[in-house]
């Protein structure tokens, strides 16, 4: 198994997830608009953590991250599928020279590969739902601003209360 190269562990991508759930938290979001967030960084391995690299600024900046951490788990599952590919042939091919060690590690990786397939799967499906969880959270807020009226204070977005410094 030593020829075939890992993609990275969906480690770092945990990390980024519970990242955004603490900076969501610490921007004062209502938990339900962003718990299919927490699912992903469920899903990914990681606890939501409480505050970290202060509050979001702006839904867009929140948006953005959601994005970028969206493309990360699709290039993780490419890598993955790639991977497993190559396990499956490896096994194939352990089968065919009745190299029975050989072929037990494949199936070993096989089913560590399906497992952490099965994680990143259940994340982007998490994931796929927060941008409705989060509009229809704050609906009322979005059709104010789309009308060209003004939310309370600059701020906490809804609230009216100030930034912490």
């Amino acid at each position: 198994m030593d020829e075939f190269s890992a993609p990275a562990e969906p480690c770092d991508l945990a990390i980024e997830a519970a990242t955004m759930c603490a900076r969501c938290r610490t921007t004062g979001l209502d938990p339900a608009a962003y718990h299919p967030l927490i699912g992903a960084a469920l899903a990914l391995g990681a606890t939501p953590a409480a505050g970290a690299d202060g509050p979001y600024r702006s839904d867009t900046d929140l948006i953005d991250d959601l994005v970028d951490l969206i493309s990360g788990v699709h290039e993780h599952r490419a890598a993955l599928q790639a991977l497993t590919t190559q396990v499956l042939c490896a096994r194939a091919l352990a089968g065919r020279s009745n190299n029975a060690a050989e072929a037990a590690d494949c199936e070993a990786a096989a089913e560590i590969l399906a497992d952490t397939s099965k994680r990143l799967n259940a994340a982007l499906s998490r994931l796929a739902a927060v941008p409705a969880q989060l509009g229809e959270t704050y609906e009322a807020a979005y059709t104010l601003v789309a009308a060209g009226r003004h939310l309370p204070h600059d701020g906490r977005w809804i609230t009216g209360q100030d930034m912490p410094p």
